[in-house]
């Protein structure tokens, strides 16, 4: 009885063996277990099989929610380990791991699906072992709770750059500011929105899809507002403010660029069209006065109407209508006629040469692949408008009428 029991039981621990070492093997390591949100762990993941693989491993996604979950460069490589005196082939997967809240992540990833050779006969074998699961711990540093959301690294700065000039702004131009931060510790996507929209009454904001950036260890995000002024007075550009814990201090930290006031003048050109209106409005005010004035009065009033028609800022204003209705044919037609106007013989190839402006250039021709049905993104004309109003801005002050032109003498000599 005592040996068959020991028979048994020797059956059994043999059983167990050869289960520990059936085919293929695959297992899963995590370190650390416990890191700071924004940080990252390693996730390793092995699989060997006593012969050679018939085609890579299928393994699961990893997916984790309230986590980033991602390959590195190189991050699948082959090895091979002894098992009960066999050499057995492997391959190695890597994983990284990056906790975007505090809080503990228990996963049951799934199962790899294994094509390899039979060791009995080298066909084809395929099979399907389950991951063995793990559990990872993220957590905010003490006195860093506060931060929502957190932001930690060892630096943290923030810078602004505009793209024209604050002073001299009027009516209708625009004001491309871009804002910059450059964080070391984490990874760009934890770095939150930077620029807020202006509360105040005429100023509009335009903003880019933020860009996002990670290189030799800093975290980038860069994003670009176009700021259109449409009322005269001052205006208050917002500011940056980032709330950040330091890692190197052990403290929350403040990193900050101040808003920025913004005085916008009515303008010449608007100030001669709204003159002009008002002279009209005089002079139909005379024509109660009698019929005689109303007679003087007539060549005035044509030749008052005749420049309003052909000024750049009725064009630019029609540009703007045409723009704001999203329609393609007239837009086009109405940013020619007001080229002919501001920039008599440019095209639109002629004005973004002159201004070097990219954005402008992808926008126009947008625009013209809308046009002629060749287009295959839309057009964003919020944007197109916003660069149109800044290129304006620039034809004019490059065409200011304080720089004299070269005349001819009023006396040439015999």
């Amino acid at each position: 009885m005592r040996w068959a029991v020991a028979t048994l039981f020797a059956l059994t621990l043999c059983a167990a063996a050869a289960a520990a070492v059936e085919a293929p093997l695959v297992r899963a390591e995590l370190e650390p277990e416990k890191v700071m949100v924004g940080e990252t762990a390693k996730l390793r993941v092995t699989v060997l099989v006593p012969t050679f693989f018939k085609g890579p491993p299928v393994y699961p996604s990893f997916e984790i929610a309230d986590a980033m979950t991602r390959l590195p460069p190189d991050s699948s490589y082959p090895t091979t380990e002894d098992i009960d005196g066999e050499a057995w082939s492997g391959i190695v997967r890597d994983y990284e791991i990056v906790p975007l809240v505090a809080g503990r992540f228990a996963l049951d990833p799934g199962t790899v699906v294994v094509r390899f050779a039979d060791p009995d006969g080298g066909e084809t074998r395929d099979a399907e072992r389950p991951v063995p699961r793990f559990a990872l711990r993220a957590v905010v540093p003490t006195g860093a709770e506060s931060l929502e959301p957190y932001v930690g690294g060892s630096s943290l700065q923030l810078e602004r750059t505009l793209e024209g000039e604050a002073d001299g702004l009027e009516v209708g131009d625009a004001l491309v500011v871009r804002v910059r931060a450059r964080l070391r510790g984490m990874a760009s996507v934890f770095l939150p929105p930077l620029v807020g929209e202006p509360s105040e009454a005429g100023l509009r904001a335009y903003a880019k899809q933020p860009v996002f950036s990670d290189d030799d260890g800093e975290a980038v995000r860069e994003e670009s507002v176009t700021y259109v002024f449409e009322s005269a007075g001052r205006h208050i550009v917002p500011g940056v403010r980032l709330d950040w814990w330091n890692t190197a201090s052990k403290q929350v930290e403040v990193a900050e660029l101040q808003p920025m006031e913004v005085a916008v003048a009515r303008g010449s050109q608007a100030t001669a069209g709204t003159l002009g209106w008002r002279w009209l409005l005089l002079a139909v005010a005379a024509l109660a006065a009698g019929y005689a004035l109303v007679r003087r009065g007539r060549p005035i009033l044509a030749a008052l109407r005749t420049r309003w028609l052909e000024s750049e800022l009725r064009a630019y204003r029609r540009l703007r209508a045409a723009l704001r209705r999203r329609k393609p044919v007239a837009s086009y037609r109405s940013l020619m006629a007001w080229l002919a106007v501001c920039a008599p013989g440019y095209d639109t190839t002629d004005l973004v040469e002159e201004l070097g402006d990219a954005e402008l250039a992808a926008m126009l021709e947008r625009l013209k692949g809308a046009l002629y049905g060749a287009g295959q993104a839309e057009v964003d004309y919020a944007v197109l408008r916003a660069r149109l109003a800044l290129a304006r801005r620039r034809l004019r002050r490059r065409r200011s009428p304080h720089a004299a032109p070269d005349l001819p003498a009023l006396n040439p000599p015999a």
